[in-house]
C-alpha cells in the first residue's frame, strides 16, 4: 500500500478582478490597490487576491501587527512591495508568477567583499525534509535577482548551479513545503518545511 501526501502550495490564490494595465517600459503589469488599517499578512493576502501572484510566506511573519494604510495607483507589484516592506524585517524575490517573503537577516548574513572580477563557480547542496530527512527531489533552486538560472533537485535530493556572485542567495522552491531564501554558504544542507496543509491531508491507497 503506497501512501501519497496532496501538496498545496501555501498562500495559493486565483486571479480576482483588479485595474491593471501593461507597463511599456518594465513589461509588468500595473495595479491600483488600497490598504485600510491591515496588518503585514492581511495586506499580503489581499495583494495575493488581487494581483494573481502566488505568494509565499510563513505563518508566523513578525511586523504582521503593524498596520497599513495606503493607497497605490498604477504601480507594478515590485513597487507595492517595496513600500510595503520598507520599514520591516522582511524583503521579497519574484520567481515568475510567485512571491517569497523572507527575512532581510539572510541577505545581511551572507554579505562578503565583492571582487572587481568574479569566474563562474559551482554551488553543490542537498535538499531534505525538515522532519524525516527525505531527500526532495524535484525541488526548484534560483539565483536570486536572475530567475533565470536555476536548477532542479535530483532523486538524492543533491543540486548544482553556478553563479559569478559570492554574494548570491538560493531561492529554494518545493510544492507543499514553506519555500526558503539562502545564502550560498548555507547551501550544504537545506532543510525545507511541510506547510500545514500538506501535512493535514493525507490519502491511502
Amino acid at each position: 500500500m503506497i501512501m501519497n501526501k496532496i501538496i498545496f502550495l501555501f498562500c495559493c490564490f486565483f486571479f480576482c478582478s483588479i485595474q491593471t494595465k501593461a507597463d511599456d517600459r518594465q513589461g509588468e503589469s500595473q495595479f491600483t490597490i488600497k490598504f485600510v488599517e491591515q496588518p503585514l499578512d492581511s495586506a499580503l493576502v489581499q495583494l495575493a487576491k488581487e494581483s494573481g501572484y502566488r505568494f509565499v510566506f510563513q505563518d508566523n511573519i513578525t511586523n504582521k501587527h503593524t498596520k497599513v494604510n495606503q493607497s497605490f495607483e498604477n504601480k507594478t507589484i515590485s513597487q507595492i512591495l517595496n513600500t510595503l516592506l520598507a520599514s520591516t524585517d522582511y524583503s521579497y524575490a519574484i520567481v515568475y508568477s510567485s512571491v517569497v517573503i523572507y527575512e532581510k537577516k539572510i541577505e545581511q548574513n551572507s554579505r562578503v567583499i565583492q571582487k572587481k572580477e568574479s569566474k563562474p563557480f559551482l554551488i553543490k547542496g542537498k535538499i531534505v525534509d525538515r522532519e524525516n530527512g527525505d531527500e526532495l527531489w524535484g525541488t526548484t533552486v534560483y539565483i536570486k535577482g536572475d530567475e533565470s538560472v536555476g536548477t532542479v533537485a535530483k532523486k538524492d535530493g543533491t543540486f548544482s548551479i553556478y553563479t559569478t556572485n559570492p554574494n548570491a542567495l538560493l531561492i529554494v522552491v518545493s510544492i507543499g513545503y514553506y519555500p526558503q531564501v539562502v545564502s550560498i554558504k548555507d547551501a550544504g544542507l537545506i532543510k525545507l518545511e511541510q506547510t500545514e496543509e500538506s501535512k493535514k491531508v493525507v490519502i491511502i491507497g
